[in-house]
């Protein structure tokens, strides 16, 4: 048997296996050889390129930039959707708002009639409230006397509501009254009513100017907390503060003016011993049975004459 020595370098490293053998047939041998010959591919290293699949998920920027796409389609969806509801609720709120005013507007019609109303049934009653201040001032001295009660109620209504009768009319009231005699029933009543509301109206047409000021201004000769008391004398001068008079039992006020001030009392027991008031506002409450000094400041307050009092009293 010959052997050619070119073809030594194709011989198979597995030399003690046969490739053809008339035993085993050609069929089987050629299927060995396929075996062997995909053994040794498996065991010889592949060369050059190789291909390998990379799947998709394997980009990282593929990844990002899908997700910001995702991101954005979404968004944007969103957006779209709340637009839609904001049209959308902003119609209704519309059409809610143009019917509730359907609605509101008969009613508001309604109020508003009811206001210009109640308008003027005030300016009527305040109307009728200074009419019947000027029609008292017109009466006798007898006719005031028996008509003390109802002068004294609309004068308590004029103050509360702060209404401006015609200051003449309410000087010459208060000179009827002062012709009254001081022990009629309801008497004190009508006079602290009325000097009361004499010096609300001089505030108010600002006959006594700076009414505020002086108000928040206390006299600066005594510092008195409430409920407390003072006793001694007080000599001196005030201008343009606030003082009550009736402070406590023992004080005298003697040789003492007040100018320009707004002059308290509350129906206390005082001692004036020349004291003089100059350009006053007086807001008074008199007892109903006063003691005789203060009946003699009340009737000295009241037959003084001018819108702003001024006059020298002594109590003892």
């Amino acid at each position: 048997m010959c052997v050619d020595e070119k073809r030594e370098d194709l011989a198979f490293p597995y030399e003690d296996e046969v490739v053809y053998s008339p035993d085993v047939g050609y069929k089987e041998d050629l299927q060995r050889v396929h075996n062997k010959i995909d053994d040794l591919a498996k065991r010889l290293p592949v060369q050059g390129s190789q291909h390998r699949t990379v799947h998709w998920y394997g980009y990282p920027l593929l990844l990002v930039i899908i997700g910001v796409t995702g991101s954005g389609l979404c968004g944007y969806l969103v957006a779209r959707w709340q637009l839609t509801q904001t049209r959308a609720d902003a119609s209704l709120d519309q059409r809610i708002d143009n019917h509730v005013d359907n609605k509101l507007q008969p009613i508001n019609e309604g109020i508003g009639k009811l206001r210009e109303d109640v308008a003027y049934l005030k300016a009527k009653v305040e109307d009728a409230t200074t009419k019947k201040i000027d029609g008292f001032s017109r009466l006798p001295a007898d006719k005031i006397a028996v008509s003390l009660s109802d002068i004294s109620k609309t004068l308590a209504e004029a103050r509360t509501k702060e209404l401006i009768s015609p200051p003449d009319s309410v000087a010459e009231l208060r000179n009827k009254l002062a012709q009254v005699h001081p022990t009629t029933p309801e008497f004190w009543d009508a006079v602290s009513n009325l000097i009361t509301y004499q010096s609300l109206i001089a505030e108010k047409i600002n006959l006594f100017p700076n009414a505020e000021n002086v108000r928040d201004k206390p006299c600066e000769l005594i510092h008195v907390g409430p409920g407390a008391s003072f006793g001694g004398v007080v000599t001196g001068r005030a201008n343009g503060c606030m003082q009550q008079l009736d402070i406590g039992a023992d004080t005298i006020w003697r040789n003492f003016t007040f100018e320009n001030s707004i002059i308290v009392y509350k129906g206390g027991p005082i001692n004036l011993d020349n004291v003089t008031f100059k350009n006053c506002l007086f807001f008074v409450e008199f007892p109903l049975h006063p003691p005789p000094p203060t009946q003699k400041f009340g009737e000295t307050l009241l037959a003084t004459s001018g819108v702003l009092k001024q006059f020298t009293c002594s109590t003892s």
